[in-house]
């Protein structure tokens, strides 16, 4: 995790260079300054990076759905690596690989270093022609996590700047042909995001870091085109000569201009390990020219006249247009039902609801049952209607049963009057007194 949106490459209305920023111009290469998940949540978006494929299409399509379990493809960057002849070296955190982030045949392919340090010097003395390296460095998102505020942002971005300053002083940049630095997803910071349904999928958590170097490069260099996580894959294949015409990322290197990144989220988690009870009803589509967002009601019902959002991207600005073209709205929701994979269950759920609420009676009902207006009792076989007297009567006595059977009619009648009752017997007895 990084946020990319607090980086002045990414960002000029940030006032002054970051440490990350400086590593970026000290390295050289090109930093995507509209790079995306579709995904912000790690196992999600971590799921996107390893097949280049969307949620609906790789498997992880909730939070808490791993890629050991969840995974529907056998095809994954760090096996297709391995089949190339890669000697691959890891740099994990002790909880990512049990919980099951990466394919489940993830350490067949790679070696495993759980210590910084450790895995440094094993590069070193490696002497495989080929070598691939991956490394997580958590330490922003156990900074934010701890205290999610720019303090914390401003303090993780130095540990980060750290790391990078010991790697590449003992492994110079020389020595790779190629280096990704790159996020799975932002964050939002208490002290300056708003809490709305709708804000939960701005650039301060679905805009990723994405800076890509190759060797000789020394100028910084910014591409605006609009690019995603799933693009790294693809990426890799295309330096590797390999074709990957079934993926849903682009290589970084195709400069692709008509694109639209579709984005997923929740609106409620009750906790991470419970997914299952998880609503997804927040969708945004991204590209060169607009940001749209949609999201259910407090009732989690997608109503499309209510609950959106068009931003219009004029000079890096967003200025929100307060009466849309409903072609592009239309454009826009085709691409989410397309590519996400709740949205049209949350149609479906729509199209009931409205269906409940205009159901008219076509034929009589079933002996049991019985109407809430009043009017009168179905008996299908015989095609009679009982009067309005015997029909309330019933009613009245049903409800009365309830009430009954519910202690409802105790606790509201009896209790209080039993009390009020005792309490008159006790202030005659004091005024006898």
């Amino acid at each position: 995790m990084l946020r990319a949106e607090r980086l002045q490459t990414v960002n000029p209305n940030i006032q002054a260079k970051t440490p990350i920023d400086k590593w970026f111009e000290k390295l050289g290469g090109t930093c995507f300054t509209n790079a995306y998940t579709p995904a912000p949540d790690t196992c999600r978006s971590i799921a996107c990076f390893q097949t280049g494929l969307m949620p609906d299409k790789n498997g992880c399509r909730k939070i808490a759905q791993f890629a050991a379990n969840y995974l529907e493809t056998e095809h994954h960057i760090f096996k297709t690596l391995y089949q190339e002849g890669f000697k691959i070296h890891a740099l994990v955190t002790p909880f990512c690989i049990p919980r099951g982030e990466y394919a489940k045949d993830f350490l067949d392919y790679v070696t495993p270093y759980y210590d910084f340090r450790t895995a440094i010097k094993a590069i070193q003395q490696c002497d495989a022609e080929k070598q691939a390296v991956y490394m997580i460095l958590d330490d922003y998102h156990d900074a934010v996590d701890l205290c999610p505020t720019l303090w914390a942002d401003k303090v993780a971005q130095q540990h980060l700047s750290n790391a990078f300053e010991i790697l590449f002083n003992e492994i110079p940049v020389s020595y790779f042909d190629h280096i990704l630095i790159f996020s799975d997803h932002g964050c939002t910071l208490e002290d300056i995001d708003s809490q709305l349904k709708i804000d939960m999928i701005n650039d301060n958590r679905t805009k990723i870091v994405l800076f890509m170097h190759k060797k000789g490069d020394t100028l910084l260099t910014k591409n605006h085109n609009i690019v995603s996580i799933l693009d790294i894959y693809p990426t890799t294949l295309d330096w590797l000569g390999r074709p990957y015409k079934h993926l849903d990322g682009i290589s970084l290197l195709k400069n692709e201009l008509a694109r639209n990144i579709v984005i997923e989220d929740n609106v409620y988690m009750p906790d991470i390990w419970n997914h299952l009870l998880t609503v997804y009803g927040i969708w945004g589509v991204r590209n060169k020219d607009y940001f749209f967002v949609q999201a259910v009601d407090e009732n989690y019902r997608l109503d499309l006249s209510r609950h959106y959002r068009l931003q219009k991207i004029v000079d890096n600005e967003y200025r929100t247009i307060l009466n849309p073209d409903e072609q592009i709205l239309s454009d826009l929701r085709q691409e989410i039902e397309k590519q996400a994979c709740y949205y049209k269950e949350h149609q479906k759920i729509l199209a009931q609801i409205e269906r409940n609420h205009k159901m008219k009676f076509i034929a009589p009902l079933p002996t049991t049952s019985y109407l809430s207006n009043g009017k009168a009792i179905a008996y299908v076989d015989a095609q009679k209607y009982e009067r309005n007297f015997n029909t309330m009567r019933y009613a009245i006595y049903a409800y009365l049963r309830r009430i009954i059977l519910s202690n409802c009619l105790l606790k509201t009648i009896f209790i209080p009057l039993k009390n009020s009752v005792n309490f008159f017997v006790k202030m005659t007895r004091s005024f006898k007194k």
